[in-house]
């Protein structure tokens, strides 16, 4: 992990802490997954899927939900 990435996650973690919305750990999850830590990545995105009532939104968090779910059983990890 790279400082830019340690930041990045140091920051997100503390603003979920302060307020756990969907936006909020959507970004967590984000962070995640660009980290590599797709697992991680997942359980957190569902966490958000759970405070949206927005369709919308809550498409894009599944698509990117089964995205990397995807790269998961692919590299075996699922």
């Amino acid at each position: 992990m790279n400082m830019v990435d340690a930041k990045t996650l140091e920051i997100i973690s503390r603003a979920v802490e302060i307020r756990e919305s969907a936006s909020n750990l959507d970004t967590l999850a984000s962070v995640y997954a660009k980290m590599g830590d797709l697992g991680k990545a997942v359980t957190i995105e569902k966490r958000a899927l759970k405070l949206t009532e927005n369709i919308f939104v809550m498409k894009a968090f599944k698509n990117k939900i089964a995205n990397w779910q995807k790269q998961l059983e692919q590299k075996g990890e699922e």
